[in-house]
């Protein structure tokens, strides 16, 4: 899912389509990626990488405190 959420926000404003699924099927939009991303850390909390590309998403969609805590969570 990481790999998925990265390729998109790369994808974003640039002229290059966001990423299809292994099925053809476009990607969820990047506000759904984030939720499920959070959601599966509620299972995984040890997963660093996981919290930073959290923390990264929450920050570049102004979404401030939520990235300050992901962050926090990362140590």
């Amino acid at each position: 899912m990481l790999g998925h959420l990265k390729d998109y926000t790369r994808s974003i404003g640039t002229k290059e389509p966001a990423s299809m699924t292994a099925a053809g099927k476009p990607l969820p939009d990047v506000n759904t990626m984030i939720e499920r991303l959070a959601a599966r850390l509620e299972t995984t909390p040890e997963d660093i990488k996981g919290w930073q590309m959290l923390g990264w998403s929450y920050f570049h969609t102004a979404r401030y405190r939520q990235a300050a805590t992901a962050f926090a969570r990362e140590r």
